[in-house]
């Protein structure tokens, strides 16, 4: 039953295949709550792009009787400071708040000129929730002499990102200091030692810490080649990567930081040896390609005395 305005009604109920019915007579009055609460009453602090759903409640008093009932499709809820959460009042979504910006806010409903008392919430910001590193658990011959790494987070907001600049990186080498270090200029790049051995990989975000384990051998590559693009516009750029394969375990390796780069005509096509960051990802030289005037060179790589040529194209 939907009550729309006071008055009086009468409420017929018949049994179905029966002459049986009753009728009830109903007064409807308009009167004010005794008293609006809403739940959560102590909510946990809401990050921002988050949601958090709140319920009105409504106790009254009529003839000495007393009765509660859900208002929260009735009330209107309000945001003292809307700039920091804001709750909405569309009938598909009443009552939930979200998250704006940090700060804090009361949260109230009210119905008949009747208010709730304030229901304080606090924004914050989005935290890191957990982190899964890329690459996992994976060996690297000493040769390759370097590893980039990668970090995603999973956010308090549920969204991930990659967070690979935001976390802290470093190495626990056990007992031996020769294995690796990280760079302390390029976040997330892992340079092999003079030693093979065993390490763990931590990204550290606060008191969030996640691992994985890295071996590092004294395997020999068996063959390299390229992998990449065949053509580059004049005056662009394009990433070619140096790939090695070495006895298993750790098979086809990226090499690309470790190789030495030529092209057979400089002036169609060159290797940059400046760092360079563009949206094919992040480099320190090798690899990156210049376009320079039309035609056709080619590049080739070297890895501890293994070779490859790969042919680029330069169009208009």
């Amino acid at each position: 039953m939907t009550v729309t305005e006071a008055g009086t009604a009468k409420i017929t109920v018949a049994i179905p295949g029966t002459s049986i019915t009753s009728i009830l007579p109903v007064e409807v009055v308009d009167v004010a709550p005794d008293q609006i609460v809403v739940t959560p009453s102590s909510p946990a602090n809401l990050p921002v792009g988050m949601s958090q759903q709140f319920t009105a409640t409504a106790s009254y008093t009529i003839d000495s009787q007393s009765a509660s009932f859900d208002i929260t499709k009735q009330a209107a809820f309000t945001s003292s400071q809307p700039d920091f959460a804001k709750i909405s009042n569309a009938v598909a979504d009443k009552g939930k708040a979200t998250g704006v910006a940090v700060g804090a806010t009361d949260i109230r409903a009210n119905l008949s000129a009747s208010a709730s008392s304030p229901v304080p919430l606090t924004v914050t910001a989005v935290t890191i929730d957990s982190i899964a590193i890329t690459p996992a658990d994976i060996t690297l011959p000493r040769s390759a002499k370097n590893l980039f790494y990668t970090a995603e987070g999973t956010m308090s907001d549920a969204s991930k990102r990659d967070v690979t600049e935001e976390v802290i990186w470093w190495l626990t080498n056990g007992s031996n200091l020769s294995v690796a270090s990280f760079s302390k200029r390029v976040k997330g790049l892992l340079r092999t030692l003079s030693a093979a051995g065993n390490a763990t990989i931590n990204a550290v975000s606060d008191t969030l810490v996640e691992t994985t384990p890295i071996t590092v051998t004294d395997a020999t590559a068996t063959s390299v080649s390229i992998n990449g693009a065949i053509t580059v516009k004049k005056g662009e750029l394009i990433s070619l990567a140096a790939l090695a394969n070495f006895p298993a375990p750790a098979n086809i390796v990226d090499v690309t930081l470790a190789s030495q780069w030529s092209s057979t005509n400089d002036g169609i096509a060159m290797v940059i040896s400046a760092s360079v960051l563009s949206d094919f990802g992040r480099f320190t030289g090798s690899g990156v390609v210049l376009g320079n005037s039309v035609g056709t060179t080619t590049i080739t790589v070297d890895f501890g005395g293994q070779t490859s040529t790969h042919s680029i194209t330069v169009t208009p």
